[in-house]
């Protein structure tokens, strides 16, 4: 069942991010200085999703193989293309000014981290490629903790399992943040390619459990009139203000999961919001603008340092917003979803019994990890 309302919700975060880059560049954007934060309601958007469409189907090791396979073909090829994008560009201008490249180019480590989706498991000393595909990568292994808890656990046992794991991610991703410093800097609650996978763990298996609730009066409250509206201005009110208050960054994976429970049924003001057609295009090419939208960060930087007035910077920042959607949108159709699609076909026919896909198998495994879902 297509929830259209979390589509929106995932284009919005990744807008979010967008202008959080922004923000590192041009300092007249400060009030997004939080949307790093985003990246913590992908994770839960993205464990809602996933157990409420695959939680009942994996039952086997088989299913599960074939679980993995499918998100691989949903994070991997726009995810290696982007790193590239995001190597050649500013590869091409130093190489142009005929400046040495420095750390722009990764070294074979580094390389070999990207190609494998390991970057975000503490493998480097630093963010490459993309410099936010992190979150794909503890996402992709945090997928395999997910089937295999899956296919070995049913019933109470799972619903343990998945509050162990997101309990264990929140108290570590907490410590980290504390025991570096991080909340002294008003970034509480920020950990990427080292620790970041501690709040992929936090918020994917928070996004699980909500699923595994749905039916149940908590959840189902939360998706009424008022109740919405509360936990959206909550989600915001953190997102705004988590730099003025130490630790209030550390309540958004709650914030964020009682936003996704309110928009569960897909009906009310805020999830009205979220299905409007551009809330729609930004969902449908949100991976791939999260991914892409880094390429433009360091022309964007080199502008910034040169040209400082006012009207510069707002220029500077249409273009960069210009370069991402467009860069985003090729991403999108050129890679991302014939790679999926074709994949998924494989899959499909894998599993089917005579050996043969058709449109209608391919459609059984659902296609993006922000729509589609069964309610049982």
């Amino acid at each position: 069942m297509r929830n259209a309302s979390m589509e929106g919700l995932r284009g919005a975060a990744a807008l979010l991010i967008v202008f959080f880059h922004l923000h590192m560049q041009l300092p007249g954007l400060a009030a997004t200085r939080n949307g790093y934060l985003a990246v913590d309601l992908f994770f839960v958007l993205s464990g809602y999703v996933i157990a409420g469409a695959y939680g009942a189907r994996l039952r086997d090791a088989r299913e599960g193989f074939a679980f993995m396979v499918r998100r691989f073909a949903r994070l991997w090829p726009a995810h290696i293309v982007a790193s590239a994008l995001c190597v050649a560009i500013p590869a091409a201008m130093l190489a142009l000014a005929r400046a040495p490249l420095g750390q722009v180019v990764p070294t074979s480590g580094e390389t070999l981290a990207i190609v494998s989706m390991t970057q975000g498991l503490h493998t480097v000393s630093r963010d490459v490629g993309t410099a936010v595909s992190w979150s794909a990568s503890d996402e992709f292994y945090v997928y395999a903790v997910f089937a295999v808890a899956c296919v070995m656990l049913r019933g109470r046992a799972r619903i343990a399992a998945f509050a162990t794991f997101a309990l264990v991610g929140y108290t570590l991703a907490v410590w980290i943040s504390l025991s570096m410093g991080a909340c002294a800097k008003g970034s509480c609650y920020s950990a990427t390619f080292d620790f970041g996978w501690t709040r992929c763990l936090a918020g994917f298996f928070g996004g699980a459990l909500v699923a595994e609730f749905r039916e149940r009066a908590p959840v189902t409250a939360l998706a009424r009139r008022v109740p919405q509206l509360l936990a959206f201005a909550s989600a915001l009110a953190i997102v705004a203000f988590a730099h003025l208050a130490t630790g209030l960054a550390f309540a958004a994976p709650f914030a964020f999961a009682a936003l996704v429970a309110s928009l569960s049924r897909d009906g009310g003001p805020v999830a009205r919001l979220f299905q409007s057609r551009p809330a729609q295009y930004l969902g449908s090419i949100s991976y791939s603008l999260y991914l892409v939208q880094s390429a433009s960060r360091y022309p964007l930087g080199v502008a910034a340092m040169k040209w400082t007035s006012p009207v510069a910077q707002a220029a500077e920042a249409a273009l960069m917003l210009f370069m991402s959607f467009a860069l985003a949108n090729m991403l999108y159709r050129r890679v991302e979803r014939p790679c999926r699609e074709r994949i998924n076909g494989w899959v499909a026919s894998a599993l089917s019994p005579s050996g043969k896909s058709s449109r209608g198998r391919v459609s059984e495994a659902p296609s993006d990890d922000a729509t589609a879902m069964r309610h049982s």
